[in-house]
């Protein structure tokens, strides 16, 4: 009723209306927002796939240049920290924001 230009167009073609996402119109910010959203979900993604976690040996050298204590409470230190995280519930996260922003994109 008030708006009499803007609006995003709609198109009977899935390559027509994918172009619609490079056109200026009332859901460009929208779109990009959660496109740059997903991007940023997925790196995440592919950030956490190729993390490696340190060695024991590693945080026990990162540990002695900290501190002066004697090594075997150092490596029962270390040892006490380091635990096995699961990935399942961070990757499940992940996968499911990309998921949402994903479906945003597609609705708006």
């Amino acid at each position: 009723e008030h708006i009499h230009h803007g609006y995003r167009k709609n198109f009977n073609s899935l390559s027509c209306t994918l172009k619609t996402i490079f056109m200026w119109h009332n859901e460009t910010v929208n779109i990009w927002s959660h496109l740059i959203g997903a991007i940023f979900f997925f790196w995440l993604i592919l950030s956490a796939g190729f993390y490696i976690e340190p060695t024991i040996e590693q945080m026990i050298k990162h540990y002695i240049g900290y501190h002066n204590d004697d090594p075997e409470i150092i490596e029962r230190d270390v040892f006490q920290l380091q635990q096995e995280i699961p990935k399942t519930p961070v990757y499940l996260f992940l996968f499911s924001a990309v998921f949402c922003m994903i479906c945003s994109v597609m609705y708006h």
